[in-house]
């Protein structure tokens, strides 16, 4: 409606009545609010309009308002107000004084107790209703303790801890033999580490692991030591051991774990026969046509793990000993705290590994595809040699015979006193070559005093099973962790480390930083890579399944005819880096699978 209009000022009759004599069109006031004509008794205040002004000089626009009264002072006229309005004229509003907190919004007078939340009582139950209960309460106490496990998949952000770096004490390490001892430090933040989730030792545990006498006064005096580090130990695990159990890798330093992985990667690029497991891939290859389609799988796979560790190596800035601040601050850090970082450094070792197995099969292929379009399919067949060879007697015998037990003794990667059986065939494995032990180390591994009568005994027992050791005989491999390691401790090993990385690997963290990483033109490229790539483990997988060896107490039904293209480096690290390779693999593919499939549902 127009405010201007006459109908306007008809129906509010209350309103000042302008002069007669006075157009609208005229103005009568200025923005300030001033009256401009002598005769006008009283203001009006209006919304601000843009009427064209004639400029007045001061003294001309204050004179009308030398006898007018004062605006503050001024009463309206008695009107009559509609009757909704009487309320509001009879009872004026008053706003409400303000709360006295709203002024120290957080101070506490310390003159008032502070109240406590009286819980309710809960009445107790009998009989199957209760037992109920337990069993819920229970699961809730075993799921809390998951959590820890499960923890490397939420979504909150990961800070990582401060580390101070001081040095506790130095270990004499228990992957060792004579002739290659070693010490590593122990700072308080590993032994912080070692006291938390998801590890949890206890004050005996940590004595077991930095080698303390079980003599009486040695845990007090250890735990006073601790104090003084500000470190609180408790006499009970934290966790629950009958579901996780202390195992191989809870005896480990963090130094030796990286010793350990160095050690494994000398040894697996060295001895590890990619070309043999690349003809053997190529053999399984049923007919001509699908070499082409082999070759653009085996490219599409190496640029899929070129972006696959390159997340990798963002986590982990290069490994342990370069980047442990990387690695403690990336999703990789409750990995590490379980495996004591030889599951990180293994991780990076595998992805290594199949890059260079990648590269090889990719230059058999190549060269295998220009034979077969040079000389045929049935005669460039023949080209893929694998080497000639066959085990050793004492393997084959154990396939008939089965395992002969020589002793057992308790194993090195224990903190509770685990037994392993060693076997006869074990110690001909130790004493041929690649290692070739003499009688002083093979007394060192199987935890013989260093005497001449001791090592007459071992020796003369040793005759009874048909081996003879010279002396004066020197070994032919150099000593590495692996040397002073069971067969059956090996495979335990590599079991515990299958386990961990199904419980504790941060797979869909790193399924999701390689797809958001991933531009939207690339993204069919990497889908088609990572599922290739996912094929070429499962191959590489399948393959090493079927070279079983006879290793401590497993015994293969049957030895495959090719077996012996991994003998050597199956017998370096006594039947770890096989198991680690397919449990590394099967980690691998279940990632690209999974990797590729969430590609096909972003596009």
């Amino acid at each position: 409606m127009d405010n201007y209009s006459n109908s306007y000022y008809d129906d509010y009759k209350f309103m000042p009545v302008m002069p007669a004599d006075q157009g609208m069109e005229d103005p009568w006031y200025t923005e300030e609010g001033y009256a401009l004509v002598e005769n006008q008794q009283q203001p009006f205040l209006m919304a601000k309009q843009e009427p064209v002004y004639q400029e007045l000089q001061p003294a001309a626009m204050l004179q009308p308002l030398q006898h007018m009264q004062p605006l503050d002072n001024y009463q309206l006229p008695q009107t009559a107000f509609p009757d909704y309005l009487a309320v509001y004229e009879e009872e004026p509003l008053t706003p409400p004084p303000p709360a006295e907190f709203l002024n120290k919004p957080y101070y506490v007078e310390d003159s008032q107790p502070v109240e406590t939340e009286v819980k309710p009582l809960v009445q107790k139950k009998r009989g199957r209703k209760r037992k109920q209960d337990e069993t819920v309460d229970l699961r809730s106490k075993v799921e809390e303790e998951v959590e820890l496990f499960n923890a490397s998949d939420d979504t909150e952000p990961i800070v990582a801890p401060q580390e101070t770096g001081k040095k506790f004490c130095d270990v004499v390490g228990r992957l060792c033999v004579i002739g290659s001892l070693a010490h590593y430090a122990v700072t308080t933040d590993e032994i912080k580490r070692r006291a938390s989730k998801p590890d949890g030792l206890c004050c005996s545990h940590i004595g077991a692991l930095l080698k303390r006498g079980k003599v009486a006064g040695t845990g007090a005096e250890l735990q006073k030591l601790l104090e003084d580090q500000e470190i609180q130990l408790s006499d009970k695990p934290i966790i629950n051991r009958k579901k996780y159990s202390l195992n191989t890798l809870s005896a480990l330093l963090e130094g030796e774990s990286v010793q350990l992985s160095a050690d494994h990667r000398e040894l697996a690029l060295a001895h590890f026969p990619f070309t043999s497991f690349a003809h053997l891939i190529i053999k399984s290859i049923p007919t001509p046509q699908e070499l082409s389609a082999a070759a653009q799988e085996v490219t599409a796979a190496k640029a899929a793990m070129s972006s696959f560790s390159a997340v990798l190596n963002q986590w982990t800035a290069g490994g342990w000993t370069k980047g442990k601040d990387a690695i403690l601050a990336s999703p990789l850090r409750l990995f590490a705290y379980a495996t004591h970082v030889l599951g990180v450094e293994e991780c990076l070792l595998m992805v290594t590994l199949f890059k260079q197995f990648l590269q090889v099969y990719e230059q058999e292929l190549s060269a295998f595809i220009s034979r077969v379009e040079s000389t045929g399919y049935a005669t460039a067949v023949k080209y893929l040699q694998i080497p000639s060879g066959k085990l050793h007697q004492a393997d084959e015998s154990e396939e008939s015979n089965g395992p002969q037990s020589f002793t057992s003794i308790s194993g090195r990667l224990t903190l509770s006193n685990k037994t392993y059986n060693v076997t006869v065939s074990e110690i001909h494995r130790r004493v041929r070559q690649p290692e070739s032990l003499n009688i002083s180390i093979l007394g060192s591994l199987l935890k013989k005093g260093k005497t001449k009568n001791n090592c007459k005994l071992l020796s003369d027992q040793l005759k009874k099973y048909n081996i003879n050791l010279d002396a004066g005989r020197r070994k032919s491999a150099r000593n590495t962790t692996f040397t002073a390691m069971l067969e059956g401790e090996a495979l335990a090993l590599a079991s515990d480390m299958e386990a961990e990385i199904d419980r504790s690997f941060p797979k869909k963290k790193l399924i999701a930083e390689i797809v958001n990483a991933t531009p939207r033109y690339a993204v069919e490229e990497q889908q088609f890579g990572f599922a290739s790539a996912s094929r070429l483990t499962a191959s590489l997988r399948a393959k090493l399944f079927d070279l079983c060896l006879p290793i401590a107490e497993r015994v293969p039904h049957t030895i495959n005819e090719n077996a012996h293209v991994i003998l050597k480096y199956c017998n370096l690290t006594h039947g770890y880096g096989p198991d680690a390779v397919i449990s590394w693999m099967n980690a691998f593919g279940q990632i690209f699978e999974k990797t590729s499939k969430s590609f096909s549902n972003r596009n």
